[in-house]
């Protein structure tokens, strides 16, 4: 028999090979029980480990969640955010993490307890979205990438990450899909976002109603696609303006129109780490080898967000008649879901900001290397590598590290680093539960002391504002609180926006120095 004709040949094998790419990229068949039951328990553990020393102890808590759990004790007391306490987001973190205090109490393991419940929902989440875009067993490893690579990154409940998972529940309600009821989901969904962060919330509305006006584009009358978003968009509005409505009773509208519309657009930006230089800053040491499991992440999630999205989206205009209009939806989403959260924090990227808006990312990132080409098959296999080999190092690498451990007032903790041992273990001598104290989030959850102030923290910048400073001083001395904590930005004046003049001059004449920490210094009261 005669040979193909060479033109007819190369047709024939570059037909052969898009058909392989369309398979490569269709979404797989229902995952086994048994798999995904392996990689949920393999992820508990991986949390566990990462956040208890074995057999069952605590780490010390740490980061902005604190700042919650703090603001969750003042709702325990009584008090209203906007009104006896200052936020700038609505109080869906506040209010959970004080039902979940009232019904556990105040104890070590919680905050611990409510980081791994949360990297737990995550990851099943992420591989719920990925069962309808990716085939197994590759299904399994954006959650894997997930865990290793981000989240352990940035292991702070912060509304951050409950908004993200929100708004990635909302798009996954959509995928395959889109009828009234899941309209109402998912704008529902977004409307518990705008609770915990409204920006998230909002923009992640506005990319789902971009889908659905653009995959109703030649399908739908104009009145049908309107009518699809008006069910999205009154679920939503209901929810948010219930909340809202709550507020505006018990605070005031000016006070939460100052507190998340006036300041968060004139004094939030003037927060170095809420403006647009923030990207590519907080880079880890890079000096050893023994540096590689902190700097892969950082690298990772600066490369992946946001320029995976803009890839994605050519890819797409791509591949649009080839792949499976299903399929081609599902990814369009996702991405549209990414930049949304993205955007949300464009103009503050740090890296733990950048981490909890990233689930997106690497799920579109792991779509995009999913075909038969070379480069697709060494990528798979490196991000693979990496995968697996953090998933077995960091446990154990976090079971054999530096420890110490204290009894506290919250219960016994754990400590992964001297500072703060020794701060803890310094300050609990010298403090009683239920004492009031200024500043340090963490202490005062462990010692179970209570910040009398309506402000988290003081800066030395224009986002603390005068009448804040005074309304401090007020709380202070109303309540003649024993010990101040400082951090090493406010000991002395900063330049222009630095208002915080009268808190020196009251620290002065009414506190003296007791202790100083790498971290801070410790002041008592005269």
């Amino acid at each position: 028999m005669n040979p193909l004709p060479p033109m007819l040949d190369e047709l024939q094998s570059e037909t052969s090979q898009a058909r392989a790419q369309q398979t490569s990229l269709s979404p797989s068949q229902p995952l086994t029980r048994i798999h995904v039951a392996c990689f949920l328990g393999i992820s508990l553990i991986f949390l566990y480990l990462r956040t208890f020393l074995l057999p069952g102890t605590p780490l010390v808590p740490r980061g902005d969640q604190m700042i919650f759990f703090q603001h969750a004790d003042h709702i325990l007391q009584g008090q209203v955010a906007f009104r006896d306490y200052f936020a700038t987001v609505l109080p869906g973190t506040d209010l959970l993490y004080a039902t979940i205090l009232a019904v556990f109490g105040t104890h070590a393991w919680v905050p611990q307890a409510v980081t791994i419940a949360l990297g737990f929902v995550i990851a099943w989440t992420t591989l719920w979205i990925c069962s309808k875009i990716l085939r197994a067993p590759l299904v399994f490893l954006p959650a894997l990438l997930f865990l290793v690579l981000d989240y352990d990154s940035a292991p702070d409940a912060t509304h951050h990450w409950y908004s993200t998972l929100l708004v990635m529940l909302a798009a996954g309600v959509l995928l395959d899909r889109v009828t009234r009821l899941r309209l109402i989901l998912a704008g529902a969904l977004c409307g518990v976002a705008t609770i915990f962060t409204q920006t998230r919330g909002v923009l992640g509305l506005a990319a789902l109603c971009v889908y659905i006006v653009f995959i109703s584009r030649g399908r739908l009358r104009s009145i049908e696609v309107a009518k699809q978003l008006a069910f999205a968009v009154l679920s939503f509005a209901v929810l948010v303006g219930t909340v809202l409505a709550y507020y505006i009773y018990h605070a005031g509208i000016s006070s939460l129109n100052y507190a998340l519309l006036y300041f968060a657009v004139k004094y939030v930006p003037t927060f170095p780490v809420y403006t647009w230089r923030a990207y590519f800053i907080q880079i880890p040491p890079h000096q050893t080898f023994s540096d590689l499991p902190r700097v892969i992440p950082y690298l990772f999630i600066h490369i992946l967000v946001p320029f995976v999205y803009i890839a994605s989206l050519i890819r797409l205009a791509r591949v649009r008649d080839s792949l499976e209009r299903r399929q081609w939806n599902n990814v369009f989403l996702i991405t549209l879901v990414g930049i949304a959260l993205f955007a949300a924090v464009a103009t503050g990227p740090t890296y733990h900001r950048l981490c909890m808006s990233a689930p997106p990312a690497i799920i579109v990132c792991v779509w995009m290397f999913s075909g038969t080409t070379r480069l697709d098959r060494v990528v798979r296999l490196a991000l693979w590598l990496v995968g697996i080999g953090s998933l077995l190092y960091l446990p154990v690498h976090r079971q054999l590290h530096y420890r110490a451990y204290l009894d506290l007032p919250a219960g016994r903790t754990a400590f992964d680093d001297s500072v703060t041992y020794e701060e803890n273990k310094w300050f609990a001598q010298v403090t009683r539960p239920g004492e009031s104290f200024f500043t340090e989030s963490q202490l005062s959850f462990s010692l179970r002391l209570h910040n009398p102030t309506p402000l988290d923290h003081l800066t030395p910048y224009e986002f603390t504002r005068p009448e804040q400073v005074d309304a401090v001083i007020r709380a202070l001395a109303d309540q003649k609180t024993p010990w101040i904590y400082l951090y090493p930005d406010i000991y002395e004046p900063h330049a222009t926006g630095d208002n915080l003049g009268p808190f020196r001059d009251y620290l002065r004449a009414n506190y003296h120095l007791v202790k100083v920490y790498p971290f801070g210094q410790f002041w008592q009261r005269n």
